[in-house]
């Protein structure tokens, strides 16, 4: 998991860099073609809304899945769980308390995630009537 953790952030990283240079390249584009700008800048928009809602999606799982183990097993983290620091494990009604928080943590984000990139491309799509 914390190879997973570090090449997102990675990527989050690369990701950043790359919007950087391309917002200036879009704004240069602007002055020369609006209409071109505009389209790229939408395409973008619904690029990142995609990602997003992925992400937020795959959040989502994992943090399900940690919820139903440590229902299951009445203790946080749950067996097998790897951790970085030296961690109290908690057991008990206060580790199914954390498992049904994560457990609607996951729905949410998973809901959210779904939602995400229908909002995104209904914003650009009214954006793009209005101009």
């Amino acid at each position: 998991m914390l190879i997973v953790f570090a090449a997102l952030m990675i990527a989050g990283a690369v990701m950043f860099l790359f919007l950087n240079s391309w917002i200036e390249e879009t704004r240069a584009l602007a002055l020369r073609d609006p209409d071109q700008a505009a389209r790229e800048a939408a395409g973008m928009l619904m690029l990142l809304g995609a990602v997003g809602g992925v992400s937020a999606v795959a959040f989502g799982v994992y943090c399900g899945l940690l919820g139903r183990r440590t229902l299951r097993s009445s203790r946080f983290p749950p067996p097998g769980t790897k951790v970085l620091l030296e961690t109290k494990v908690i057991t008990g009604d206060p580790a199914r308390r954390r498992g049904t928080l994560f457990v609607v943590l996951a729905g949410t984000l998973v809901m959210a995630g779904a939602i995400f990139p229908f909002v995104v491309w209904r914003m650009v799509h009214v954006l793009g009537q209005t101009s």
